[in-house]
């Protein structure tokens, strides 16, 4: 789900010159042949898509992308604009000058098509065969919708429920640097003629991300003995966790790791 805007031009623009255009220290940008993926460091939520045709120049915001992702492609149809004199259009109107950009494309727009495609993502979830979750991907890493989060907003009206899910959404983008956390590492693991599982390693003296993972492995200091046990357990063994979504977790240092240890001994699985 995205809102496009077009600008119709027979002009190829170099990628250094619209990104020249762009500017700004905390720009971030991928270049992939036509195609063209910029994002702000620590302030997108998703990735804008830039991206060429033969009629033009397509400017692709994602749902739930942040106000500030609007105003980043705002500023890539100027940028295009001003280097193609091209013709601008969006899904929003057939024609328009580039002073009626932002009239036309304001904030109320944004958050009408974040309520929109938070209604159609509650609407696939309550219509799904069997439970699971919905990933939207991030800058840095995905936001999982599943069962528990969509309980934890069902009770909000559509824009609070829209402003809920991108501020989520953010958090996730940017954990380590605005929370002053590190992110766990993430093994994949197996036995002889098993399935890979994610195994996630928790450092009990730290604060730390938690990313999504099937067993969680804490390691006795005295010993240096691993203990795996399922992520299921996760809640009941920290004494302090905030979920932010499906799984994803930040946990704050334990400051007591004796009764963890021997409770992961217990669930340990083999």
């Amino acid at each position: 789900m995205s809102f496009v805007f077009t600008v119709k031009t027979p002009v190829r623009v170099p990628p250094a010159a619209m990104l020249e255009l762009l500017g700004g220290a905390d720009l971030r940008a991928h270049v992939d042949g036509d195609r063209v993926f910029v994002h702000r460091e620590l302030v997108s939520t998703r990735s804008i898509g830039i991206v060429r045709d033969e009629a033009g120049y397509d400017v692709r915001v994602n749902v739930l992308s942040s106000s500030e992702d609007w105003e980043l492609a705002r500023r890539a149809v100027e940028a295009l604009h001003e280097l193609t004199e091209g013709e601008l259009s969006s899904e929003l109107a057939d024609s328009f000058a580039r002073g009626e950009l932002r009239a036309l494309h304001d904030d109320e727009l944004v958050a009408q098509q974040n309520e929109s495609g938070t209604r159609g993502l509650f609407a696939l979830m309550r219509h799904r065969d069997e439970p699971g979750s919905v990933s939207i991907p991030g800058v840095v890493r995905s936001l999982e919708v599943g069962p528990r989060l969509a309980s934890a907003l069902d009770h909000l009206e559509d824009h609070a429920r829209a402003a809920r899910l991108v501020a989520i959404l953010h958090r996730l983008q940017w954990v380590e640097e605005r929370e002053g956390c590190r992110a766990a590492n993430v093994l994949l693991v197996s036995r002889e003629g098993s399935e890979k599982r994610k195994l996630v390693v928790w450092p009990l003296g730290e604060k730390v991300f938690l990313p999504a993972s099937e067993q969680v492995a804490v390691i006795d200091d005295a010993t240096r003995t691993p203990f795996v046990f399922p992520r299921a357990a996760l809640v009941e063994l920290a004494p302090e966790i905030e979920i932010l979504d499906e799984e994803q977790a930040i946990v704050e240092p334990v400051r007591d790791p004796a009764p963890v240890i021997a409770r992961a001994r217990e669930l340990a699985t083999t």
